[in-house]
């Protein structure tokens, strides 16, 4: 019982399991993505995300799959793919649609502040500041509201509007210092340092160096870079050798994050960082070249997308063929498991059965027991007290009637009730030694061994009347003035060999033999018997 109790608690354990699976990647996907470091993976982040947004949307679950959008957004925007984060960005906002609700309003802001980066990222920062707005119009929660400060006065940065920026700045910090976020106020005063280094501001330096300090208490690489950079950036700007260090720091964050965008930004430094002035001016000349350049590619950016559009729809279509074949395998799986438990349940049903009629047969014994001695032995001695008062009574008649209620008691007590708790030992030895007298000998061997706890109530019930049936036949037939019981257990099996010295027999399956073999087969046990005449009589009992 209780191994099939494991084997069930088995199966349903792993179905829980691969549940539990699934949420702990749904975890560490989420920060490969959210705060990467050199342990995340970030393009299996977005394939995770892409699967999950598929699978909502075909079992219609669009919450979940307006939150894997925002995933695959910020992934595929830290991978170098602006475009497609535009593009996915808009279709999360598509899917929020006019959906009303805290959670959609925090979604649709998400996707406000994406679009903001990807605009500020083509440099189309006006478009950036007016999405910003749009999305500080929902009136965000602080956090929110910080960051959208922060972003908006990058953008303002960006257009050189430096007094704006800083003045945005200093509002986000006041609001910061109230919430005591550590991170946004390093995010805060890096964007404040550089902002007071255009303008020229004596105290650039020591901000860039808090928001840096304040970095190193937490593991964002990506924030880390970002202070690196700016340093970097400073040092340089003022030819302080100190510029070099920041930006080995930056490329070596880069190289960690495994991010070829930051690398890029890394070296570009390090080249300005060790050429002389006509090559620092001819690399600032191939940087307005190439910005134009991607100005007047952003004309064009939603024909590039649609090329690999068609390429992602042939991926998505790859990922619900492998999702229907997962489907189909856990279905196996499940009707497996319900193959083996109803195998199980059929066994489990045919051991009560067998435990049942045991029980039944047991409780049957027991009463008839009570009856024929409440009822026909004490009759039957009322009679014969009743005779030997009376005159001319008959000898043989009394003591036909003594035989006969010796037979009753004797009946009776073979069939009683047993304890078949802790005092077994005591019930199968005060049995045994009830057929021991001045003509039959019984001997035990390793009885006191045997640890009959470790037997249900129905085994240790079929070995006491197995055994009692052997002695009683012993009796009747056997002529016998020997009898050897030894017993053996390994582990949950039992053995006993009973032998006696009789005149034997010619076995043959009389009800004798008939009731024991039933009684040994209703508990899974065996029994076997060997015999002739004049070699006494032996049986083994294996449990």
């Amino acid at each position: 019982m209780k191994t099939i109790l494991f084997l069930f608690l088995f199966c349903i354990s792993g179905l829980l399991t691969f549940g539990q699976e699934e949420s702990d990647s749904l975890s560490y996907y989420y920060y490969s993505i959210v705060r990467p470091n050199e342990k995340s993976n970030t393009p299996a982040a977005i394939r995770f995300f892409r699967k999950r947004k598929y699978n909502s949307l075909k079992n219609n679950d669009t919450l979940n799959a307006i939150y894997a959008s925002r995933m695959i957004a910020q992934g595929v925007y830290f991978e170098g793919h602006v475009y497609e984060s535009e593009q996915e960005a808009v279709t999360g906002l598509q899917l929020i649609g006019d959906k009303e609700g805290e959670i959609y309003d925090e979604h649709r802001l998400g996707f406000f502040t994406q679009l903001g980066m990807v605009y500020r990222n083509i440099r189309d920062f006006k478009q950036a500041i007016t999405i910003y707005d749009q999305a500080l119009a929902l009136k965000p929660n602080p956090d929110a509201h910080v960051i959208l400060l922060n972003n908006k006065a990058n953008a303002y940065k960006s257009l050189e509007e430096f007094n704006k920026a800083e003045e945005i700045l200093l509002t986000g910090l006041e609001i910061v210092e109230k919430m005591q976020d550590t991170i946004k106020q390093a995010l805060l005063l890096d964007n404040l340092g550089e902002v007071q280094h255009r303008l020229k501001d004596p105290k650039a330096l020591n901000t860039l160096h808090k928001a840096l300090r304040l970095r190193l208490n937490f593991k964002n690489l990506k924030h880390r870079f970002t202070s690196y950079m700016s340093l970097a950036d400073f040092y340089l700007a003022t030819n302080s050798d100190s510029s070099n260090y920041y930006i080995q720091k930056a490329l070596s964050t880069a190289k960690s994050l495994k991010n070829s965008a930051y690398k890029h930004e890394a070296f570009n430094l390090l080249l300005k960082d060790h050429v002389d002035p006509d090559v620092r001016e001819f690399m600032a000349l191939t940087d307005s070249i190439n910005t134009a350049a991607q100005l007047e590619d952003n004309k064009y950016a939603y024909r590039k997308w649609n090329v690999a559009e068609a390429k992602k729809r042939q991926e998505l279509a790859e990922i619900g063929r492998e999702s229907e074949k997962g489907k189909r395998i856990l279905y196996q799986w499940i009707g497996l498991l319900v193959v083996v438990i109803a195998i199980l349940l059929f066994f489990l049903f045919r051991i009560k059965h067998k435990r049942d009629r045991i029980r039944q047969v047991y409780e049957t014994e027991t009463r008839i027991s009570k009856k024929v001695h409440d009822e026909v032995a004490n009759d039957i001695y009322h009679l014969m007290n009743n005779l030997q008062q009376q005159k001319d009574v008959d000898a043989r008649t009394v003591d036909s009637l003594d035989s006969l209620y010796n037979k009753t008691r004797d009946i009776s007590k073979e069939i009683s009730s047993i304890s078949l708790d802790k005092e077994f030992d005591l019930e199968l030895t005060d049995m045994l030694e009830s057929f021991q007298n001045d003509e039959v000998n019984i001997i035990t061997r390793n009885l006191s061994s045997i640890t009959w706890s470790d037997f249900s109530k129905e085994k240790k019930l079929t070995i006491y009347r197995v055994l009692q049936e052997l002695l009683t036949n012993m009796k009747k037939h056997s002529n016998a003035s020997l009898v050897a019981l030894q017993f053996e257990q390994k582990g949950k099996k039992c053995r006993i060999e009973y032998t006696d010295n009789g005149k034997g027999t010619v076995l043959e399956k009389g009800n004798g033999i008939r009731n024991t073999e039933n009684r040994m087969d209703s508990i899974n046990g065996s029994i076997s018997f060997e015999s002739s005449p004049g070699k006494g009589f032996k049986a083994i009992i294996a449990i």
